[in-house]
C-alpha cells in the first residue's frame, strides 16, 4: 500500500470512528497494512484516546463500527480487513501516539 493509499484509508477510517464514537476523545489513529494468520491482508488500527471510554464498552456499537469500516473501504476498492484496538495512552504508557 502507498503511503498517499494509507492516508487516505486512516482519513476514511478516523471519520467513521469520530462520527460512531462523537463523545470519545480520539487523539491518534495508527493504521498499518498486515496480514493475519490466514495470510490474508488486514489493516491494524490502533486508535488512541483520553478521557472515558464509556462510549467504547458498548458491544454493539463496537460491531457497528467495524461493519461500517469495511463498508466504507469497500467503497473505495480496500478488502483488507480492520483490526482496531482501542489504547488510553494515560493508562498504557508503553505505547503513547507520536
Amino acid at each position: 500500500m502507498t503511503e498517499k493509499r494509507l492516508m487516505e484509508v486512516r482519513g476514511l477510517l478516523e471519520e467513521v470512528l469520530r462520527s460512531m464514537f462523537p463523545n470519545t476523545e480520539f487523539i491518534s489513529l495508527r493504521v498499518r497494512p498486515d496480514l493475519d494468520h490466514y495470510g490474508d491482508e488486514i489493516l491494524r488500527m490502533d486508535a488512541f484516546y483520553r478521557g472515558s471510554d464509556a462510549e467504547l464498552d458498548d458491544a454493539d456499537r463496537a460491531a457497528d463500527v467495524i461493519i461500517e469500516m469495511r463498508h466504507r473501504l469497500r467503497a473505495i476498492g480496500e478488502t483488507a480487513f480492520p483490526s482496531l484496538r482501542y489504547r488510553n495512552p494515560d493508562v498504557d504508557r508503553w505505547h503513547v501516539p507520536s
